[in-house]
This record gives structure tokens, sequence and C-alpha cells, in this order.
């Protein structure tokens, strides 16, 4: 492992009031069962907006909780996907609030999303968990193969990967990385603090994006055993 990589060990020594209360409303519930819910609160171009890039790939990769959402998961989507993969983002857009457009993975049914994802064969999602202290990122979904191949390059490349928690290890068969059509998919949590020095470290940035491009284009066209 290299040392010299910003996502080494560590942590921070405060902890700001507009951190603190991200990190309290990420254990918050969701104020939305569903998409159709949300819809009759918000409105679209004004709470959020949904940007949609296909591409002539079989793979998606999604941040269903980007914006202000799960801040700098929709750019890490984006980056990951390039100009190679179809990409799909949820932006929060509110001024503030944005924590209650947060709809579950197994529970996002956004018709332009479930399109998507019913129209590719492998589906990756970028999500942000909210710890401040520690950069760290937690592999899920239910393609095991592919999920240790990502876990490896990832931490070869200096990051710190850690197992998630029970209920955060994208294992639920309606989650939306896993409804694609090999129904076997990937799911990334990256902590606060490793989403801000991946967004203030432009070579880190890359590597990170180019490390999970490259994961998907050798691994993700392996066949899928059930």
């Amino acid at each position: 492992m290299e040392t010299t990589s910003p996502f080494f060990k560590g942590g921070l020594r405060g902890i700001s009031p507009a951190i603190s209360l991200i990190m309290f409303s990420l254990t918050m519930p969701d104020k939305y069962r569903n998409f159709k819910h949300l819809l009759q609160h918000e409105t679209e171009g004004e709470d959020f907006e949904i940007a949609y890039q296909p591409r002539n790939s079989d793979i998606l990769v999604m941040a269903p909780h980007g914006g202000k959402i799960e801040p700098y998961t929709g750019e890490l989507a984006e980056m990951i996907a390039n100009d190679t993969f179809s990409c799909y983002v949820f932006k929060g857009m509110k001024r503030n609030g944005n924590r209650s457009l947060h709809i579950t993975s197994h529970c996002f049914d956004e018709p332009v999303a479930i399109r998507a994802v019913q129209g590719a064969r492998l589906v990756l999602t970028v999500h942000g968990e909210g710890n401040p202290n520690h950069a760290f990122i937690m592999v899920g979904g239910t393609h095991k193969p592919l999920c240790s191949v990502m876990e490896t390059r990832l931490s070869v490349m200096g990051t710190d990967v850690r197992s998630p928690p029970k209920g955060m290890g994208a294992k639920h068969l309606l989650n939306i990385c896993n409804r694609g059509k090999s129904g076997k998919g990937v799911q990334l949590e990256l902590s606060y603090k490793l989403r801000l020095l991946l967004k203030n470290d432009t070579r880190w940035q890359r590597q990170f994006a180019d490390t999970v491009r490259a994961v998907l284009l050798e691994k993700g066209s392996t066949p899928i055993h059930k």
C-alpha cells in the first residue's frame, strides 16, 4: 500500500457544525417511500433534476443520491462512466434540506432510472457515507467476484477498504444496483472524508475513477453464474 496516498487512514481533529448536521441527517429515516410519493411534494427542475446519458454499453454507472443529497457522488459517477459507460444521476438541488430527497436504494423507482437499469446488464452505484474523520470505501452488491476484484484494486491504489456493516452491503434483491439484466451488481459507498479528498486532489480523483472503470472493463464482462 502506498502510504503517500491521501486516502491513508487518518482523521480530522474537529468537526464543523455543518458536517455534524450532515452526519445527523444521514441517520434519519427517509421522508418519502418512493418516487411517486416524492413527486407529490417536490418539483423537477427546482428541487431536483435527472441526468441520464445513454451510451453504447451494457454497463450503467449510477448515483441515485447525487447533487446535494450525498455530495460529490454524482460527479464521481460521471467520471467513472466517462465516455465509456451509460450514466444516470439523480441530483438534489434544493437550497437546503436535500436529505429529504433521499430514497433508499431498494425503494428507488424513478422511471428514467428503472428504464436505464432494465436496459443494462450490469449496474454500479456510487453512494456517500457520512464519516468526516476517516477516508474509506465500502464495496457491496451481489456480484461477489466483481466486488472482490474491486476491493483488491482499490486497496492496491491506497484506499482504505472496509467491510460494510449489516444492512449496508446492498444485498437486497431490489437494491437498484442489483436490478440489471444479470440480477447482480456493485455498490460503492464512500465516506464523507474520502469524497472531500477526491474532490480536492485531481490526480487521485482521476486514478480512482480510472481504477473503477478498468475493473468494470476487465471483469464486468465476465459471465455471471447464478
